[in-house]
Parts: structure tokens; sequence; C-alpha cells
């Protein structure tokens, strides 16, 4: 039989996860931009395909929050069957 779809709460608890990791490796840049990066999780947790969805307007900004989700990779690894897609803002204040 197909696997069945991840509950909504598994879901949320992922995304949760990824967040938190996220959170513990922002920058202490200043600037008062954001910029969004989207990437995609493997099966194992590890980073797939990190890029810069909406620029911040400055380069060295988009380039501090790939970093910070490269940092905080690996994550945990996502439930069977949950998009493990995110798009993130990083706020630098």
């Amino acid at each position: 039989t197909a696997p069945q779809p991840a509950s909504k709460f598994a879901s949320c608890r992922a995304a949760a996860s990824v967040r938190a990791a996220i959170g513990r490796h922002l920058p202490a840049a200043r600037g008062g931009v954001r910029a969004t990066v989207a990437f995609s999780i493997g099966p194992a947790g590890g980073l797939r395909g990190v890029r810069i969805a909406r620029s911040s307007g400055k380069a060295q900004f988009d380039q501090a929050a790939i970093a910070t989700v490269q940092r905080a990779a690996p994550f945990p690894p996502p439930p069977a069957g949950v998009n493990p897609t995110f798009s993130i803002q990083i706020y630098f204040h």
C-alpha cells in the first residue's frame, strides 16, 4: 500500500524544528532588511537546494541569510509524507 500522508501536526512540528534550528544560528548583522531563503531538506535531514527566494537588495545580507541556513543544517529528518521544502524570512534588524 502507499504511505499515508503525515498528519498536519507532524508537519507543523517538523517546520517548528527547522525554524528553531535556524533561530539558533541567526547573524548579529544589522541593516533593517530581510531576505527570504528557500531550501529543502533530504530524507536524512541534510540541506538541499538553498537559494534566495526574495533578495534583501544587498548581496552581503543575502549571503548572510544563506549562510545562516547552511550553519543550521543538518536538520531533523522530515516525517514521511511531509513536504521538506521551506521558505523562511531572515531579518537583519
